[in-house]
């Protein structure tokens, strides 16, 4: 056999860095010692520890002891560590204590006390000695087996990942939202622009036509500013009011008419309700409001119906000129007119038939942007021109107007 090489001798510092505490892995993991604070689990550890080396000292005491007695001698200054039990205990006070884990020495006995609780830790006073103390080992009643605690982990672990899962909903249902109200403002702005721009286009349209003087485009007012509280009436209108209610008038006009209520009669009233039920398929909505305003604002020094009859008249005759001499508008025409005439031979190119499927599916892109929901089964070619067709559907007043003025110039 071949001589091996000489070792190294251990010295103090490698003695000190090979030594280490055991960590129990109960103190971990068992649902009765694992919510122990960490310096509690740390000071039982070392405490655990040395029990090895003071039953080392005091084995050793013991055999010196007795060979000492079988030679009839007597050994002084020997130590020993079994009680009279028979149990080994520590000895370490509360200074050595503080030292190791850092901490005050309050801290220190909170820390004992929490050991002594959790019935790992027993500690016996000793008169002007450091008291003993003994580790001791858990209950295995008080144990857990360990698939037990695997269990616990891995419903942690689901309720985690639950956690995680309906805070990754809530971002994802805050960010849905917030993109939602991005589009929709969007919308709002980009439908604004285009109500302007249309409004704008109408204008300058009818000023054109009209050279400035009081036309239908101001008649685009907002109606709810015009409606009028009945106890805000004299009695003397009243009566006139209630009549109104009850005509077939416009509603737009009737708004108009409360508008201009200090300048009405009830004679007047009728004569309105007369000629308008005589004119009403000769001008539309919106221009038999404009020739009201202007003549309940007008000075009439004739009589009211003979003043109110010729100004409908020259409107209608306005709108007469206007479309024979626009030719870039087309004349627009129900289907039965327009089969009608193509029988009898009459229908020029400049006329052009009014297309329900295409105004329909303008209603409903109008609908869709409005977020309103509408019935437009009653749309007919007679009924089209009408603004309370399309209150009727589902939109109100100021969109009405707007309908009308839109599908009008897009020539639908």
């Amino acid at each position: 056999m071949s001589k091996n090489k000489q070792g190294n001798k251990i010295s103090g510092k490698h003695a000190t860095k090979d030594a280490y505490i055991k960590l129990f892995e109960f103190l971990m993991f068992d649902q009765n010692y694992r919510t122990l604070s960490p310096n509690a689990k740390i000071l039982y550890s070392f405490l655990r520890n040395k029990i090895n080396y003071f039953a080392n000292i005091t084995t050793a005491t013991e055999l010196a002891m007795e060979e000492a007695a079988a030679n009839g001698e007597t050994l002084k200054g020997t130590k020993s560590y079994r009680d009279s039990d028979g149990y080994i205990y520590c000895i370490a006070d509360n200074t050595e204590l503080e030292y190791l884990l850092n901490v005050a020495e309050s801290t220190v006995t909170r820390i004992k006390a929490e050991l002594h609780i959790a019935g790992l830790l027993l500690e016996v006073p000793t008169k002007n000695k450091a008291n003993r103390l003994y580790p001791l080992e858990p209950s295995l009643d008080d144990l857990q087996e360990k698939w037990e605690y695997i269990q616990e982990i891995n419903e942690l672990r689901e309720k985690k990942q639950k956690a995680a899962a309906e805070r990754a909903q809530k971002h994802a249902e805050k960010k849905r939202k917030a993109a939602a109200e991005k589009k929709a403002q969007k919308l709002a702005e980009k439908q604004k622009k285009i109500s302007n721009k249309q409004n704008e286009s109408y204008s300058n349209k009818q000023n054109e036509s009209y050279g400035n003087k009081q036309n239908e485009s101001k008649l685009e007012l907002n109606l709810s500013k015009l409606e009028l509280n009945s106890s805000q009436l004299e009695p003397k209108n009243l009566s006139i009011i209630n009549r109104l209610k009850n005509t077939d008038l416009h509603d737009t006009t009737k708004t108009v008419i409360q508008k201009n209520i200090d300048r009405l009669t009830a004679n007047k009233l009728n004569i309105i309700v007369d000629l308008f039920e005589l004119y009403k398929t000769e001008l539309s909505e919106v221009a038999f409001n404009a020739v009201i305003v202007r003549v309940l604002n007008a000075t009439v020094k004739t009589s009211f119906r003979g003043f109110l009859e010729k100004s409908i008249k020259t409107e209608i005759s306005t709108k007469s000129s206007e479309i024979t001499n626009n030719s870039t508008r087309l004349e627009i025409v129900p289907g039965w007119l327009q089969e009608e005439r193509a029988a009898n031979g009459e229908l020029t190119p400049k006329e052009k038939t009014l297309d329900i499927d295409q105004l329909k599916e303008f209603l409903l892109d109008e609908a869709a942007n409005g977020q309103k929901e509408i019935n437009i089964s009653a749309l007919t070619a007679e009924n089209h021109n009408q603004m309370g067709t399309y209150e009727k559907m589902g939109f109100d007043r100021q969109e009405a107007m707007n309908i009308l003025m839109k599908f009008q110039q897009m020539n639908i």
